[in-house]
């Protein structure tokens, strides 16, 4: 038998790969050295990118604490100095009422427009953080814009008459008297845009002007309305138009000097008219005076249009029957103050140092309201509130109103509030006059 022997060579296919099993090839071995490569790479790839990522949650978690702590260290700020500004704000209102001289007048309105801007201050800061945070929240509830707008000329009307301007103010026929939004945001863009009208006019005039837009486009349901707020003042350079609206931007060295504030102003004005999707423009001319021009679209009632109440009726709708009104404030000044207001209006009061002793208080006397603080120790506002609807549902009484009473001024307050069981809610620092008309409102309901 002849045995063929092997010549030493193997044979190999086109693409390099032995054609014999068993045996791999040096080009084989090198392809799977480098997808062994590759995926150590990825691998380690894999591991790089879950350590980024557990990175950026830590970052994510720690970014949270600090803005939730910025908050919480705000809202106690705010009240502490709300609390503060009650008290100036309460005894110029109590000074009023009192036979005052010129001079004395002249002062007493110096302390009141003090006290005003500090608290614009105060709002500008906590606005600015909500703004950076994202957490502004914007009410949508029915408001007359006519009256709304009439009320905030007049309340910039002694700081025009100070400086000897003329402030005029005019809403026109066709703008709806009914509108749903946020009142209290619309009167702030009012307030910083013609209050910086008027402070960088030194003679002449501001204007307010409100009229509704004709939009074909604009849905059936709502309204386009535009303001319009104009001044003879310094005027702004055209190299400055540009940033008017950042943070902080307080003019040239000479004007920030001249006429002082934060610089806030018109960045928030910014911030709010376009939260609630409208926007802002604005035409100058230096030396000649500016033009800011809003337009904000509104939702249109469907309860129908109501007219504001007149000065007199307003006035004659504060004065109610004498009521018998629990006062729960663990701020003594504050609590005497309230009291004064309540007294003043002649109804009886009844007070108390904190939640647990309104608590009992009430569980052992008959009101007609209660005014309730918020921040209180022993027992909170929330706590005592819960605790009081909880007895009147235990015993088929009929609710009592609660007027919730906080400086935190954080519209989620004002929901807690209502959850607790409040009936409606009150800002500190509280004016007289809004604290009648509010009691007057609920001893009507």
């Amino acid at each position: 038998m002849m045995l063929q022997r092997s010549s030493g060579q193997h044979q190999t296919n086109d693409n390099g790969s032995d054609s014999r099993h068993g045996f791999v090839s040096s080009t084989d071995l090198n392809r799977i050295r480098d997808l062994e490569c590759r995926l150590a790479d990825l691998l380690g790839e894999n591991e790089r990118l879950r350590a980024v990522e557990q990175e950026l949650r830590t970052a994510a978690t720690a970014a949270e604490a600090a803005t939730t702590a910025k908050s919480e260290l705000l809202a106690h700020v705010s009240h502490e100095i709300r609390s503060q500004l009650q008290l100036i704000s309460g005894a110029v209102d109590l000074f009023r009422q009192t036979r005052l001289d010129e001079i004395q007048r002249h002062y007493l309105e110096g302390f009141q427009h003090a006290n005003e801007l500090l608290l614009c201050l105060v709002n500008d800061i906590l606005d600015t953080s909500r703004l950076e945070a994202g957490h502004l929240r914007l009410e949508s509830l029915p408001f007359d814009l006519a009256g709304l707008v009439a009320a905030t000329g007049t309340q910039l009307l002694w700081q025009a008459q100070r400086k000897g301007l003329e402030l005029s103010w005019q809403v026109s026929p066709d703008v709806p008297s009914r509108l749903l939004g946020d009142q209290a945001r619309v009167q702030q863009v009012i307030v910083n845009l013609a209050g910086n009208a008027i402070k960088f006019t030194r003679e002449g005039a501001v204007t307010i002007r409100v009229e509704r837009v004709p939009d074909p486009l604009t849905a059936s349901s709502l309204a386009m309305i535009r303001f319009v707020i104009e001044d003879t003042g310094i005027g702004i350079p055209v190299d400055r138009l540009g940033g008017i609206f950042e943070r902080y931007d307080r003019g040239s060295p000479e004007t920030s000097k001249l006429f002082g504030g934060t610089g806030l102003g018109l960045a928030i004005a910014k911030g709010l008219i376009e939260a609630m999707d409208g926007d802002i423009t604005v035409e100058s001319y230096e030396g000649r005076g500016s033009r800011f021009i809003v337009t904000i679209p509104f939702c249109l009632t469907i309860t129908g249009d109501r007219q504001a109440p007149a000065d007199g009726q307003e006035k004659e709708s504060e004065s109610v029957a004498p009521l018998r009104v629990l006062v729960a404030e663990d701020a003594e000044d504050i609590r005497l103050l309230i009291a004064a207001f309540l007294r003043g209006a002649s109804h009886q009061v009844c007070s108390a140092g904190n939640g647990q002793e309104a608590l009992d208080m009430f569980m052992a006397e008959d009101f007609d309201l209660v005014l309730m603080d918020i921040q209180m120790p022993v027992m909170d506002g929330y706590t005592a509130t819960r605790a009081l609807r909880e007895w009147e549902r235990q015993r088929g009484r009929t609710p009592v109103p609660v007027v919730a009473l906080t400086a935190c001024a954080e519209k989620s307050d004002s929901l807690k509030t209502i959850e607790a069981g409040c009936t409606s809610h009150l800002s500190k620092p509280i004016r007289k006059d809004t604290l009648l008309r509010t009691v007057a409102e609920l001893a009507r309901q």
